[in-house]
């Protein structure tokens, strides 16, 4: 695009979205990560709306949190205005080091565990409607998982508390613990 080339800087917008409107892997992938609208951005500002107005719309699929962020930009391009695309507040945390130590670590702790554990075999690719349902079922089985793995750390992390003679006990109805009628508490 900087050399003028602004039919091959389109077409790479255009391609930026392929893999994640294909396979719902790389669809999840991209989800978790902060989408990067700095192409879109100076494509908007050489005057090629249709093309980010496209774009930002094939986002909405991948980035469904951000829907409501990406109608008001699709809005102000409508009305021939440039958004700021990096004055929002969640792509601006989004790309904080510390979130992005967060997913690392996220990703670490999931490695060998639940669906998906092994690498995805290569897909044939998807309609993006066919994506859209698999990275749906796939959010559901990893939901499932989490919540499992979650649960399973919570007792162990109660037994651990309750063999602990240190520590009060969790349960609010421990009979060794004041009452909330009793004077003393």
């Amino acid at each position: 695009l900087n050399i003028g080339r602004v039919d091959e800087a389109i077409q790479c917008l255009a391609r930026s979205m392929s893999a994640s409107q294909t396979d719902e892997y790389a669809s999840l992938g991209c989800g978790v990560r902060a989408p990067n609208l700095v192409l879109a951005e100076e494509l908007l500002e050489r005057g090629e709306r249709v093309e980010v107005l496209r774009h930002l719309l094939q986002c909405q699929d991948v980035w469904q949190f951000l829907k409501p962020q990406i109608d008001k930009w699709v809005g102000l391009i409508e009305d021939g205005e440039i958004p700021d695309f990096q004055e929002s507040g969640i792509l601006r945390a989004m790309n904080q080091p510390s979130y992005k130590l967060q997913m690392q670590w996220m990703r670490a702790c999931s490695l060998g565990e639940g669906p998906g554990s092994a690498a995805p075999k290569p897909t044939i690719p998807k309609s993006p409607a066919e994506a859209l349902a698999g990275r749906e079922r796939l959010r559901a089985e990893y939901k499932v998982h989490h919540s499992a793995a979650i649960g399973n750390k919570i007792q162990y992390l109660d037994k651990e508390l309750a063999a602990s003679p240190d520590q009060p006990s969790p349960n609010p109805e421990d009979p060794s613990l004041p009452s909330s009628s009793d004077p003393a508490s």
